[in-house]
C-alpha cells in the first residue's frame, strides 16, 4: 500500500518564490499595508487565492504572543437585549481581527468559572456581564491575573477596570415622571435583585421621580424586589398582587422589560385591561415587547452602540492594558406605546 503525500502548506516565503518578489512584499501586501502598489497588492493576494494561501494563526500568535481572540461571559437568558450587543461587538472584533470565545453563567452563577475558562485558553481580553449577587471580588481578581478586562453594565469593587453602560438612574426618572404627567398616583415599581447595580440605578431613578408625591402625600407607593430580572419573577410577584386583595395600582413599572412583559400577561390573564385599567411599563427596549397585545412602553437601551463600545474599549485595554479605568455611560431613550395611558377613574387622588 502506497504512502499518502501531504502537500506542504504554501508559505509567505513560497508565494514570494512564485511571483517572483520579496517576501516582505509579500508579507506587506497580505497585512494591507500602504507601502505596497494597489497593482502589486491585488497581484499578490489574487495569487494567494488562487494558490490556496491560508494564514498560520498558531505561528502568528507565537510571534506576536497573541491569540486574536476576546472572551465575554454574559448571562445565560434568551432576552434579545444581550443578542443584540453579542452580534454587534462579534462583528466589530472580527472587523479588527479578533474573534469572539462567548461563555454563558447560569442566572445566579458567578463569572469565575467562565473567566477561568477563558484565560486557561490564554484570550487576549475578556468583557464581563457580572452578577452583582454573586461575583467575589479576590477570587475573580485572581482569576483573571494581567489579563484586559472590560465590565458591561456594572462594576465589580476591587478591580479597577473600564466599564461601559446607560445612564439607568435617569431613564428611569423620566419614565416614571411621563407616568406621573399622565396623572398616575398610584405605583407599584418591580425593581431587580437588591444587590445588582443596575437595579439600585433604577430604583433610585424611580424614588427621585415619586419623591414629591409622598412628601405631598397625594400618592401610594408599593416596591417589590424580584429575585432576578427574568420574566417569571414579574409574573410571581404579578400573581400574589393580584391575590392579596388589595386594589390594583393604577400602574406598574418595572426594572427590566423582562419583568414587564410577565406581569402583563399576568394581568391579562386575570382580566386586567391593559392600559384602561393598570398601565404597564418596563426598561431596556427589548423586540419581544412589541409583540404585546398592548406593545410596552419601555426607556430603550441603545445595545448596537453598547456593542460597538464594548468593542472599541476592550481593544484598547488590549493595546494599553495600564490605561483609564473610567466607565463609560451613554444615554437611554424612552419608547411611548400603547402600554400606558391616563389613569382609570377611580385614581387615587
Amino acid at each position: 500500500m502506497g504512502k499518502t503525500t501531504t502537500k506542504p502548506a504554501l508559505t509567505q516565503r513560497r508565494l514570494a518564490e512564485a511571483l517572483n518578489i520579496s517576501y516582505l512584499t509579500v508579507n506587506r501586501a497580505l497585512a494591507g499595508h500602504s507601502a505596497v502598489s494597489d497593482k502589486t497588492s491585488r497581484r499578490v493576494l489574487e495569487a494567494a487565492d488562487r494558490m490556496g494561501y491560508r494564514v498560520n494563526h498558531a505561528a502568528r500568535s507565537l510571534k506576536m504572543q497573541k491569540t486574536f481572540s476576546i472572551g465575554l461571559v454574559g448571562c445565560n437568558t434568551p432576552h434579545s437585549f444581550w443578542a443584540d450587543i453579542l452580534a454587534e461587538f462579534e462583528v466589530r472584533c472580527r472587523a479588527k481581527d479578533y474573534h469572539v470565545m462567548v461563555c454563558h453563567r447560569l442566572a445566579g452563577e458567578s463569572s469565575n468559572r467562565c473567566a477561568e475558562f477563558l484565560v486557561e485558553r490564554r484570550v487576549d481580553g475578556i468583557v464581563i456581564a457580572p452578577d452583582d449577587t454573586t461575583e467575589n471580588p479576590d477570587q475573580l481578581k485572581r482569576i483573571l491575573g494581567d489579563t484586559p478586562v472590560l465590565f458591561l453594565n456594572s462594576a465589580v469593587a476591587g478591580i479597577a477596570s473600564a466599564g461601559v453602560g446607560t445612564n439607568s438612574r435617569a431613564g428611569m426618572k423620566q419614565l416614571t415622571e411621563y407616568l406621573i404627567e399622565l396623572g398616575h398616583r398610584d405605583f407599584c415599581y418591580i425593581s431587580g435583585p437588591q444587590c445588582d447595580y443596575t437595579a439600585q440605578q433604577r430604583h433610585l431613578g424611580f424614588r427621585e421621580a415619586v419623591a414629591g408625591l409622598q412628601q405631598g402625600g397625594s400618592g401610594r407607593i408599593r416596591i417589590e424586589h424580584a429575585k432576578s430580572f427574568c420574566q417569571e419573577d414579574g409574573a410571581q410577584i404579578t400573581r400574589d398582587l393580584l391575590a392579596g386583595g388589595q386594589a390594583l395600582p393604577t400602574a406598574m413599572v418595572c426594572g427590566n422589560d423582562a419583568l414587564a412583559i410577565g406581569a402583563s400577561i399576568e394581568l391579562a390573564r386575570a382580566g386586567v385591561r391593559i392600559p384602561q385599567d393598570v398601565s404597564v411599563a418596563g426598561y431596556a427596549g427589548m423586540r419581544e415587547a412589541t409583540f404585546l397585545p398592548a406593545p410596552l412602553t419601555t426607556v430603550s437601551q441603545p445595545v448596537f452602540q453598547l456593542g460597538r463600545l464594548c468593542a472599541q474599549l476592550i481593544l484598547a485595554r488590549i493595546a494599553d492594558p495600564d490605561g483609564p479605568t473610567a466607565f463609560t455611560e451613554i444615554e437611554d431613550t424612552l419608547t411611548i406605546r400603547e402600554s400606558t395611558g391616563s389613569p382609570r377613574a377611580t385614581a387615587l387622588n
